[in-house]
């Protein structure tokens, strides 16, 4: 697997109400690929819950879709995405939502791409109780 970081784009909005939560995933593709799909919820009272899945492909692959969706109580839930790709990519799309009530959500995207890439488009939304 060969990984290069060479292009880092996005938005990122940060609202804290006293600690700011980490978000982020990490995945690495090998080949070429067709859909991969990954959602992942997290809903807590305290400390926050991460559920996910973690899947690694070698094939052939064409569209990529991550989700995220994070609500917690006092402690902020974690929700990141990291990608690394080797091959050939056609569309990436990667949605984050954090919502929290007292520590707040930073959500933020690393992308290493290698290979030839057509659209990335990286949407973010962060919203929480207290400090804006």
């Amino acid at each position: 697997m060969s990984i290069q970081q060479s292009a880092v784009s996005g938005q990122r909005s940060a609202v804290s109400g006293q600690h700011s939560a980490v978000s982020g995933q990490r995945s690495a593709f090998s080949g070429q690929r067709s859909a991969v799909s990954i959602q992942r919820s997290a809903v807590s009272g305290q400390h926050s819950a991460v559920s996910g899945q973690r899947s690694a492909f070698s094939g052939q692959r064409s569209a990529v879709s991550i989700q995220r969706s994070a609500v917690s109580g006092q402690h902020s839930a974690v929700s990141g995405q990291r990608s690394a790709f080797s091959g050939q990519r056609s569309a990436v799309s990667i949605q984050r939502s954090a919502v929290s009530g007292q520590h707040s959500a930073v959500s933020g995207q690393r992308s290493a791409f290698s290979g030839q890439r057509s659209a990335v488009s990286i949407q973010r939304s962060a919203v929480s109780g207290q400090q804006t």
